[in-house]
This record gives structure tokens, sequence and C-alpha cells, in this order.
């Protein structure tokens, strides 16, 4: 009777660094209730109630936004073109960077351990 052995590959951790300079820009609605009582003001969650005309960083996401004040609480929002990446990897992005340099990404993979096989019964 043969033994057989159990192989296992560990995956390294991987790390790709890119950019994503064209940033996408799409206007959204203010939630009715956040600024019933205050015209010409949006709200986002980050920044809660603003009036801005000129786009300002949301928070500590790498997004700009800037309220339209058409007392609509419409919201003109730029962000980094969204990306897809599969599990076991996430996309990091830098939270010190100005819009549109936060833009620039590195994408890591955590390690992966594939599930052992059994050799064939000779």
């Amino acid at each position: 009777m043969k033994s057989g052995k159990i192989v296992v590959f560990v995956s390294l951790l991987v790390s790709v660094t890119a950019v994503a300079y064209v940033d996408e820009s799409f206007i959204y609605d203010s939630p009715i209730d956040k600024i019933k009582d205050h015209p010409n003001k949006c709200y986002i969650e980050e920044l809660g109630l603003f009036d801005n005309k000129d786009f300002v960083r949301a928070g500590k996401s790498c997004q700009m936004v800037k309220c339209l004040g058409n007392n609509k609480g419409q919201i003109e929002m730029k962000r980094c073109p969204p990306l897809a990446v599969e599990p076991p990897c996430y996309a990091e992005y830098p939270a010190d960077k100005p819009f549109p340099e936060c833009c620039t990404f590195e994408i890591k993979c955590l390690p992966t351990i594939p599930k052992p096989t059994r050799p064939p019964r000779v």
C-alpha cells in the first residue's frame, strides 16, 4: 500500500498599484427629512447639512461634493471610477491625498489556503 501526501500551497500577499484618475460625476437628491427645514442646503452623512457651491471633499472618502442650491437638495458628486475586486483581494485608497490623487489605489490580496485534496487511490 502506498502512502499519499497532502500538498498545500499558500499564496503570498500580492500587491499591485494602479491609478484611476478619470472621475465619475453624477447628481443625486439629499434625504427629504434632513433638508425640509433648510432651503438651499444639502445633506450627506459625511458632512451633515452643507451649502457649498464649490466642490469640497466628503469626509475621509475619495469623493468631492457640491450642493446645487436649487431648493431640492440636489448634490453633484465626483468620485473615482468604480472598481471590481474579487475576494480575497481588496483595493486600498490613500486617505491623505486630495481628489483625484486619492484615486490611486493598491490592490492587495490576503493569503489563501486551498482545501487539501486526497491523492487518488491506487
